[in-house]
Order: C-alpha cells, then sequence, then structure tokens
C-alpha cells in the first residue's frame, strides 16, 4: 500500500459520504412523557448514526484507519485482522477498506491473534486501538453536545470502552460535570454489541474505568424490551445496544433518588450507536 494519498483516501466516495469530520451523524430525539416519567428532567436519544452512517462501528472503524494511515501503518499491508465478538465492526472496516488501499478484511473471534497471516496484514483491534476513543472525543461528542445544548448525564453502553473514553474526556472538558453512566450486561448475560464484566477484561479492553461514573447491568430480556419501547416513539429506530442504554439509565433513574436530585432540572442524552432491523 503506501500510494494512496490522505487527500485520495477524503475524496473517496465512501469517506466522501461518510467523514463524521463534516457530515453531522447525530441528531437528538427528546423522549415523551410515556417514555420518560421524570417530568423535571429532560430525556433525549442520542441517534448516532445519521447521514450515511449505518452504526457507530462505522465512526470507529474510521477513525482507527485514519490514525494506522497517518502513522504509517499501512504500508506494505494488504490485510486487516478484526477481532469481532458481532459483525458491526467488521462490516464496518470492510466498507472503509478500499478507501484506504486495503484489499481484504479478516474477521476472528477476540483472542485469536495466532490465526491471522504474518505477511502482509496488521491486527486491527479496537479493543486496544487508541484511535478508537480519538474519533469519539473529536466528533461524537462535540456533535452530541451541539445537538442537546447542554448534558447532565451521557449514558453508554460498554463494550470496547473506546465510546465512554471519549465522550468523558470530551464532555467533561466542555460541561465539567457531566456524569457518565456506563452499561453492561448483567453477569453470564450476553448482549451483541456490549460485554460484561467478565468478556471485557479477557478481551482486554481500553481502561475506561477512570472516566467513568457508574455502572448498571441490564439482562438481554430488557435490552430487547427498551429496544421495542422506543423504536416505537423515536426515529430512525434505535436497535438493540440502544435499548439497552435506554433500560440502564431508565434503572438508574429508578433507583437511585440522589441521582434524580443530582439532574433535577438537566438534560440526560443516552447513546443510541445502532438502529434497529427493519420490519416487515
Amino acid at each position: 500500500m503506501g500510494k494512496t494519498s490522505l487527500n485520495a483516501i477524503f475524496a473517496h466516495p465512501i469517506i466522501e459520504a461518510m467523514n463524521p469530520y463534516v457530515h453531522n451523524f447525530t441528531a437528538v430525539r427528546w423522549l415523551s412523557n410515556d417514555l420518560n416519567p421524570y417530568s423535571a428532567i429532560q430525556i433525549g436519544a442520542g441517534i448516532a448514526f445519521m447521514n450515511n452512517i449505518s452504526h457507530l462501528k462505522e465512526v470507529v472503524a474510521f477513525g482507527m484507519m485514519k490514525e494506522d494511515y497517518q502513522n504509517g501503518r499501512y504500508n506494505g499491508i494488504d490485510t486487516l485482522v478484526v477481532p469481532s465478538i458481532n459483525d458491526n465492526i467488521a462490516q464496518a472496516t470492510a466498507i472503509l477498506a478500499p478507501a484506504f488501499g486495503i484489499e481484504r478484511v479478516q474477521s476472528v473471534a477476540p483472542g485469536e491473534k495466532a490465526s491471522r497471516p504474518m505477511r502482509g496484514s496488521l491486527f486491527f483491534d479496537q479493543y486496544s486501538h487508541p484511535g478508537n476513543a480519538h474519533i469519539h472525543e473529536e466528533c461524537t461528542g462535540p456533535q452530541l453536545l451541539r445537538s442537546a445544548g447542554t448534558i447532565g448525564m451521557i449514558v453508554v453502553v460498554l463494550d470496547s470502552g473506546g465510546t465512554a473514553i471519549g465522550l468523558s474526556r470530551y464532555l467533561k472538558t466542555a460541561c465539567t460535570d457531566t456524569i457518565v453512566l456506563g452499561v453492561r450486561p448483567g453477569r453470564n448475560e450476553s448482549i451483541p454489541g456490549a460485554q460484561n464484566a467478565e468478556q471485557m477484561k479477557r478481551s482486554g479492553t481500553l481502561p475506561y474505568e477512570p472516566m467513568i461514573d457508574e455502572i448498571v447491568e441490564v439482562g438481554f430480556g430488557e435490552a430487547i424490551f427498551g429496544m421495542h419501547k422506543i423504536s416505537k416513539k423515536v426515529y430512525p429506530n434505535p436497535g438493540l445496544s440502544s435499548g439497552m442504554a435506554y433500560m440502564g439509565m431508565m434503572k438508574c433513574l429508578r433507583l437511585s433518588p440522589d441521582m434524580r436530585e443530582v439532574l433535577f432540572g438537566r438534560r440526560v442524552i443516552f447513546v443510541c450507536p445502532d438502529r434497529s432491523p427493519p420490519r416487515l
């Protein structure tokens, strides 16, 4: 590789259509009373898949690939090996790879580094790549804040930890007192697009713990329920991870009178990173 210029990458039709530095890919949908029982707190769904973005992992893949290219890591590389619990990050990488001159994308289970071909390949790991957090700090955070105006609490589903780190860095600087709530599956629960505490330890995620103020756990059934509930009122229709974020936020507010008091008169945004499957 190494012959594709940065200008050519940004002019590629795929990047031109989705470039998160240029296009607004977020929008806030404020919830009605039937989804928000707390009249003193304004709650919004932070839709993060607008304007040619299918899901937030496309923004993550772009940020990681841009940093790799700028650091010269793609010289002589024609294959990216992507550890992926679900298909979103691998799918996003495959969509964007041609713009960066990458010919092949191979998806493997997390921890399978030994299986990757040695010559001409690069391990493309969202669980350790700093570009994962940087793109959220540079793009997702500013866009959400512009859309919301102010953010008293941001709610993020935990997977690689990159979204939580990037949003926390940006919002705690811009707003100083923004609370960051992480939502993850409970013990022995498996939810696509998220990891429970044990899974996060095994996959060696980015150092998200210092950036999180509170963590709430939800189950698969709760996430499904939340997805169906918000999809009836929010468009574009959010998906499973989004329903998980909504239910974690509601659980936190329901169980913590102190949190409700802190957020009195303020705005809460739960990040919706994915859209729901089309309904026929």
